[in-house]
């Protein structure tokens, strides 16, 4: 931090100096060499403490984050997880009661332990709709492609 000051402060002296030899630069053929002089004087200033001090680059901080970022992408595979879960279990339901079946609950589950995803479907219906166990199972399959386990309540 000291030496970025030093360098802020030499910036400042150098502008400083040059604005007041170019103005004491009369006006005649000698001008544009005097203004080329200030303006490379002023380059050298700018480039000098970098090629005499460059500086020092940590990449111990960038290989530190691949592992905060593999953290944060699980944590939005859950949440990303978790929402196709509510919505998929909300249109299920919808798909249910415009078919006239009444259901109990239902639960979807995504599971990513695999390379593929799994989906798993589980619904809970009252034990009166045995009869309609295959028309339900085809709803199902049809809006997801897995065939669901139908759990039968009291």
């Amino acid at each position: 931090m000291n030496g970025l000051q030093e360098w802020a402060m030499t910036i400042c002296i150098t502008l400083a100096g040059a604005a007041l030899f170019s103005m004491l630069v009369p006006n005649s053929g000698m001008k544009k060499v005097a203004t080329f002089s200030i303006n490379l004087f002023l380059l050298t200033s700018l480039i000098y403490p970098i090629i005499t001090s460059p500086p020092e680059f940590n990449f111990s901080v960038i290989s530190e984050q691949p592992e905060e970022n593999e953290e944060l992408n699980q944590l939005i595979d859950q949440q990303v997880d978790r929402q196709a879960e509510i919505m998929l279990e909300q249109n299920c339901k919808q798909l249910f009661e415009e078919n006239g079946t009444k259901i109990d609950q239902i639960k979807i589950s995504i599971n990513r332990t695999e390379e593929i995803p799994s989906v798993e479907v589980s619904v809970w219906a009252d034990s009166s709709l045995q009869s309609k166990r295959m028309e339900m199972e085809q709803l199902i399959q049809n809006q997801l492609g897995v065939v669901p386990q139908i759990i039968y309540t009291d």
